[in-house]
């Protein structure tokens, strides 16, 4: 019992502060033209809570992990992406790409003399590094926010388990 009622200002306080920032949070979003502002906030509500209930922030599941994994989690995705951008290309659904964009990255850029293929490939390598980068931390506010910290203290209160719902309603 202990548990559930510290479970439950643990997830009040998340949420209560999560509905604090997320104002400003939208607010930004229209002022930087990006969403990681949002999702900062979730971030931000999760660290406060754990700093304002002493939880370690260990338990947000918050670590590296093995390189493969963070490799395959990085690899993957593009795969998927790849293969239905091929299926798309081969089927007729769309063009290998938009002339018009590419000469609107070039202008962009700053790159005049470079071919349509160095421009493509110049704008793969920029949005595969330096733009994962920066919305990494968007991604990972939210990660710990909703996985790291709101998943785990629903659990301590419920369970998909039906076993379990038996048990604790008999």
């Amino acid at each position: 019992m202990k548990e559930s009622l510290s479970s439950l200002k643990i997830i009040a306080v998340f949420l209560i502060l999560t509905a604090s920032l997320y104002p400003i949070g939208y607010w930004l979003i229209f002022h930087m033209e990006s969403a990681v502002p949002l999702m900062l906030s979730v971030g931000l509500a999760t660290v406060t809570t754990c700093l304002i209930f002493k939880k370690s922030l260990d338990s947000l599941g918050w670590s590296w992990g093995s390189w493969r994994y963070q490799w395959l989690s990085y690899l993957v995705p593009l795969g998927y992406v790849a293969a239905a951008y091929l299926i798309m290309w081969i089927l007729g659904f769309g063009e290998w790409y938009n002339s018009e964009y590419v000469t609107a990255l070039r202008e962009g850029y700053k790159v005049d003399g470079w071919s349509d293929t160095s421009v493509i490939l110049f704008r793969f390598l920029i949005t595969a590094s330096i733009s994962f980068l920066l919305i990494l931390p968007g991604v990972l506010g939210e990660e710990i926010g909703w996985r790291g910290l709101l998943v785990p203290e629903l659990s301590k209160l419920m369970s998909f388990d039906p076993t379990h719902q038996q048990r604790t309603h008999h």
